[in-house]
């Protein structure tokens, strides 16, 4: 859920230490933790607000484990690396993307997948030489009008990463703005699909509200945001 992120700035609070935990311990030692009124033991990573996101395809070992394999979204580039440095070992999600060329090797050395929503990083990762090619999220707008390609650059964009040689893999992505209204989805839905009904990469789209609503929102990745520290995305439920 992207109304979560982007509060690094701020002094330490309860969603932080939250936050930290699943950084450290893992996100089911998070709720017996939470059950038990642990103690905040996220202290090297501080105020870091990240949500979870689950992927149960194409992950051998995963499977093996009988458990999705999970990543973390974050908004900040200094926020990932805080957490990679705490020795998190599994994906981690650049929410926001990178604004210079600069950047991109610090990325890539860390193994964080980015958010491409502007045609400046589309022409940055184009010209990239890196050690380590990246997993890109392609972000639609689908009426958000936050960050998110325009539908009719959604396509000529895919192309023009598939060749790139800094891009690994493929995803597409978008942000509902209104998932927890019961009219929310179907503009959003029609806009996503006219961008991405012929491409073949998966596909997140499903915040906390579009969890709950899954049968209506598909796709194959989730984004659980609020939900994550017990609330609910639904405001008057």
């Amino acid at each position: 859920d992207d109304r979560l992120v982007g509060r690094s700035h701020q002094s330490p609070g309860k969603l932080g230490h939250v936050a930290a935990k699943i950084v450290r311990v893992g996100h089911g030692q998070l709720r017996s933790r939470r059950r038990r009124g642990g103690a905040n033991v996220g202290d090297e990573v501080g105020d870091c607000d990240v949500h979870l996101m689950a992927d149960a395809a194409d992950d051998r070992r995963a499977a093996r484990e009988d458990r999705p394999r999970d990543r973390l979204f974050v908004l900040e580039l200094d926020t990932a690396i805080r957490v990679r440095d705490a020795r998190y070992s599994r994906r981690i999600v650049l929410l926001e993307g990178f604004f210079e060329a600069r950047e991109l090797p610090e990325i890539a050395g860390a193994r964080i997948a980015v958010v491409v929503h502007h045609l400046d990083q589309v022409a940055m990762l184009e010209r990239a030489v890196l050690a380590r090619p990246l997993e890109v999220f392609v972000k639609v707008n689908t009426g958000m009008n936050r960050l998110g390609l325009a539908p009719a650059d959604v396509a000529p964009v895919c192309e023009r990463l598939s060749h790139a040689p800094a891009v690994a893999a493929l995803r597409l992505m978008t942000h509902f703005a209104r998932a927890d209204e019961d009219d929310g989805l179907a503009d959003a839905l029609a806009r996503f699909e006219s961008a991405c009904g012929n491409l073949p990469y998966p596909r997140s789209l499903a915040n906390s509200a579009g969890v709950f609503r899954y049968g209506e929102v598909g796709g194959d990745i989730v984004r659980p945001g609020i939900m994550l520290y017990g609330a609910t995305p639904f405001a008057y439920q």
